[in-house]
């Protein structure tokens, strides 16, 4: 008998997602000029030293541009830094640079484009620390879509309040009261970074629809002491899955929320998921008062949080083909150059 497989997708990749997408409303694309500023350092070492010259007039200590991955937009994060870090010196290198990439010298031109680079960069410490939040090595579904709708709501609120970064709105406001910037260029950054917003938050609505049958698992947290209510609706799901919950299950829950209103504190919620259970598992002997909580634990255990595991396991096994690949040929280079000798 065939049986029914719960697909999560990448829930990280969804955040990844999100951002990147939101990005793209923006008519400056800070990613871009990431990619294009670290392209034309990596290999150039005559134009590297004429930036650390610039550095140096300007007294700021010269780092190496980072790189960023577009398919991870957590080493956006460190790349916007280190160009902030250095943006008075790359301003003034690429005024006076010949033959330098368009793009990156209208950028750098454009007084709104470091108020465009803090705004993304703002945007990319929430994702990064959202993502960080997901990628733990013990999480659950639960647990997961929590972070994804706390994300949400985090967005909402920059939204409703028009948050968009500290040092953001600083600059801004400053650029504004200088007359550095006229009032069509203003009115198009407050669309746009309110366009950022209803964008993402949209994008998360979208795909994590498929999370919200999970929420009948919510109260597994146990952060609060649970409801009846919310265990029926479990038992539900599950029996309509032919998990095979009994008439047990009234009993157990009146136990555990009974252990629950003893254990329940700051201390208690500061856990995760999988601790608390084990913990209730541990103390709690009798069989009957946790057998089919027991099922309902295995299943949504079994449920994995995020792939990054697999993609960890994906990404060392790549790296050791890659060194065994490069280890071959430097014997065959080897073996050949002794044959010419």
């Amino acid at each position: 008998m065939s049986k029914d497989i719960e697909g999560i997708g990448c829930p990280a990749h969804i955040l990844h997602n999100t951002a990147s997408t939101a990005a793209d409303v923006m008519s400056i694309d800070v990613e871009s000029i990431v990619l294009k500023i670290f392209k034309y350092f990596s290999i150039f070492t005559v134009r590297v030293e004429r930036l650390k010259d610039f550095c140096e007039q300007a007294a700021i200590e010269y780092n190496n541009i980072l790189s960023h991955s577009r398919s991870r937009w957590l080493s956006l994060l460190p790349a916007i830094e280190r160009i902030l870090k250095l943006w008075l010196p790359l301003k003034e290198f690429f005024a006076k640079e010949a033959k330098a990439p368009k793009a990156v010298v209208d950028f750098f031109a454009d007084p709104l484009s470091e108020v465009y680079t803090l705004f993304v960069h703002s945007q990319a410490f929430l994702i990064e620390k959202q993502i960080k939040k997901i990628e733990k090595s013990v999480i659950t579904i639960v647990e997961v879509k929590n972070v994804l709708q706390d994300t949400k709501k985090q967005l909402s609120d920059r939204l409703i309040n028009k948050y968009l970064g500290n040092q953001t709105t600083q600059l801004y406001n400053k650029l504004k009261n200088e007359g550095t910037i006229n009032t069509s260029q203003s009115e198009t950054f407050d669309k746009e970074t309110g366009d950022f917003f209803n964008t993402a938050i949209c994008y998360l609505e979208q795909w994590t629809e498929p999370m919200t049958k999970f929420d009948v698992f919510a109260w597994m947290i146990l952060n609060d002491i649970p409801q009846w209510q919310q265990v029926e609706e479990t038992t539900k799901y599950l029996n309509e899955k032919d998990i095979g919950i009994d008439d047990s299950m009234y009993e157990e829950f009146m136990y555990l929320k009974s252990f629950i209103e003893c254990e329940i504190s700051d201390e208690w919620k500061a856990k995760n998921m999988e601790a608390k259970w084990k913990h209730f598992f541990e103390k709690t002997e009798e069989l009957e008062r946790k057998a089919n909580l027991l099922k309902m634990c295995q299943y949504i255990f079994a449920i994995p949080g995020h792939n990054a595991h697999v993609e960890r396991v994906f990404s060392l096994n790549f790296s050791a083909v890659d060194e065994r690949t490069k280890f071959t040929q430097c014997k065959h280079n080897r073996k050949h150059h002794s044959m010419r000798l």
